[in-house]
């Protein structure tokens, strides 16, 4: 009896505990104003779930100049909590390796300075981290350009916004860029707030961007993709006339699907790279198929044309399409990445890269050298070609490169040491600025110990912002949204033409 009467007091127990505990739960859900931990099978991760009104750095504002948008100087903190594979390595070694600083000693000066610190204070330049260890690192931030194109509403209501992204915009703060970003200009110059990204993309590539205004949108939308509910198409144009890699004759009125699914891992993190790779090195698996819509005849001697090619995604890792187009030996025309003799003589076709792998490091950091792009004292306003890569200098040791030159044209440029005095009278913004406003507020934002304040970088190109990859259409049962064509797709005359073409070739993906 003694047994019995403790069982049913227990389940008694037990099942006023649940209730409470499911009450609990529904006033915690709908009090909750923060971010929500994702279930496993989603891939909205704790980065996608931003809340846009949080900043890290006052925002001075934007101004606009050669086609591009800009963003005054201001001071920024970044933080950032001590990673399981720094534990037992000196600090200046994991900022040396894993950042992207121009020169070692530069670091030392920080953390002398005490720009660096650990915890809130100073340490020693022999500083080992510690598990749970905070890494604070303030400086004045300079970012970089973007081009200055509207951000278009695609659709919106009370649960979702669906934007059109334009190429050189990142999705959300990272590396050198904060405010110059798609959620932070949503932000300051649209008022959306606490915006959840349900999925990414490139900051080079442009296209349809999903966001949730609420949680639960941002969650649903993104199992369904996680589950792979949600069918992904893009349009790329591509070097050549595109076709499977064993077809000898090219179907123009009816062509057959081509299907890569070559794994893909991180080639090196620093510089953000991916490549092919067996899954047994890192490998992750990734399938994309293409149909080709239309052939560009070649224009020059010694092109080859394009070809524009309707993509589906049925994984997303990073850079897939570009790599398994690369894959392919027909990589998209202005992808300063993966459309590089820098890969080897092939192009990094069929993952035949340049050996050995150290080798192609090298080639590939040499070609993403942001001192290449400095603007020197010895270089008059004249030889400067606003706007470009390919002005043309008089002092060669400090010539303004294209960053999509091929591999062995020239030497690698010579790092500009951020620790030399400044050219006298040089500072980040030009003299002969016209609009008297916008250089009273870079005047204001100059801080004569920033090494950026004073240095001047060239403008990017505009064909450099824009690679031809866009994310076109995203759908599921029950919703679609399709972005309209880039520019750069077709003449804008015929884009009802290539719009029905699309539909017909959809069906074949």
């Amino acid at each position: 009896n003694f047994k019995l009467e403790s069982v049913v007091h227990y389940r008694q127990w037990l099942k006023k505990f649940v209730v409470k505990l499911e009450s609990a739960l529904t006033s915690l859900k709908a009090n909750h104003q923060g971010v929500k931990k994702s279930p496993q099978r989603s891939n909205l991760t704790r980065r996608d779930i931003i809340n846009a009104s949080s900043d890290g750095g006052a925002f001075t504002g934007y101004y606009r100049e050669n086609g591009l948008r800009k963003v005054i100087p201001y001071y920024y903190t970044f933080t950032a909590f001590c990673k399981r594979r720094w534990v037992g390595h000196r600090l200046l070694t994991i900022l040396d390796n894993e950042f992207n600083f121009d020169e070692v000693d530069f670091v030392v000066q920080r953390m002398i300075g005490g720009q660096i610190k650990v915890n809130g204070e100073k340490v020693p330049i022999d500083y080992v981290m510690k598990d749970s260890d905070l890494l604070e690192h303030k400086l004045h931030r300079h970012e970089l350009p973007i081009l200055d194109k509207p951000i278009d509403i695609v659709f919106e209501d009370e649960n979702i916004l669906v934007v059109n992204k334009p190429s050189s915009m990142p999705i959300h703060p990272c590396g050198q860029y904060h405010h110059n970003t798609l959620v932070k200009v949503l932000l300051n110059e649209k008022s959306f707030k606490n915006l959840r990204v349900i999925h990414r993309l490139d900051r080079m590539t442009s296209g349809l961007v999903l966001i949730g205004k609420n949680y639960d949108t941002a969650m649903n939308i993104s199992s369904q993709i996680s589950d792979r509910e949600v069918s992904k198409f893009y349009l790329a144009e591509v070097e050549g006339q595109f076709k499977g890699p064993n077809e000898t004759h090219i179907n123009e009125a009816s062509p057959a699907a081509v299907i890569v699914d070559q794994p893909l891992g991180r080639l090196n993190a620093k510089m953000g790279l991916n490549a092919v790779m067996p899954e047994s090195e890192g490998g992750k698996p990734s399938k994309t198929s293409f149909v080709p819509l239309l052939y560009k005849k070649p224009q020059t001697e010694g092109d080859s044309g394009r070809t524009l090619v309707l993509c589906r995604l049925y994984t997303g890792r990073t850079h897939q399409v570009r790599i398994h187009l690369q894959y392919l030996g027909f990589p998209i025309v202005n992808d300063p990445l993966y459309n590089s003799y820098d890969w080897g003589e092939t192009k990094g076709a069929f993952a035949n890269y340049r050996e050995p792998r150290s080798e192609l490091l090298a080639a590939l950091a040499a070609s993403r050298d942001r001192t290449a792009y400095l603007k020197t004292a010895v270089q008059s306003e004249d030889s400067q070609q606003s706007g470009g890569f390919d002005g043309e200098q008089k002092d060669d040791s400090a010539r303004v490169v294209d960053e999509e030159k091929e591999a062995g044209s020239s030497p690698p440029p010579a790092k500009v040491s951020r620790l030399s005095a400044p050219p006298a009278a040089l500072r980040y913004y030009p003299d002969d600025m016209t609009d008297a406003n916008t250089k009273a507020r870079l005047e204001a934002a100059y801080d004569p110990e920033c090494p950026d304040c004073n240095r001047r970088f060239a403008d990017p190109k505009m064909s450099n912002l824009v690679l031809h990859l866009h994310a076109y259409r995203y759908a599921a049962a029950d919703w679609s949204y399709t972005a309209p064509l880039p520019d750069w797709a077709c003449a804008p005359d015929d884009m009802r033409d290539l719009e029905t073409l699309i539909q017909t070739r959809l069906t074949l993906l």
